[in-house]
């Protein structure tokens, strides 16, 4: 693969992961856990949709689903996505990479 981005993208994808990461270690019992599972998909899901929307647009619990990705007016502009600290880490080294 010749994308220079790529420890960018697998950084922001591993930061994700880690916040499901979580919730999916939490799940795997043998307790009941269903009575539990609508609070805590809310929580994750509204943690991953905050990265991309804006935050007056994100609301809680059964709202987030009325809540239009697709909207130019409901997302972050680009430059002001949390990406991560090792994205952000990967993106400085290539624009100095680019600089030399």
């Amino acid at each position: 693969m010749k994308d220079p981005f790529i420890k960018c993208k697998l950084d922001f994808v591993r930061s994700l992961s880690l916040q499901c990461e979580t919730f999916l270690t939490n799940f795997q019992s043998e307790k009941v856990c269903v009575p539990y599972l609508y609070a805590e998909l809310s929580q994750l899901l509204g943690g991953i949709i905050k990265i991309f929307a804006k935050p007056e647009k994100v609301v809680k619990g059964s709202a987030l689903l009325k809540l239009d990705l697709n909207s130019k007016d409901s997302l972050l502009e680009a430059k002001n996505i949390d990406i991560g600290f090792g994205a952000k880490k990967y993106l400085k080294e290539l624009k100095i990479a680019d600089k030399t």
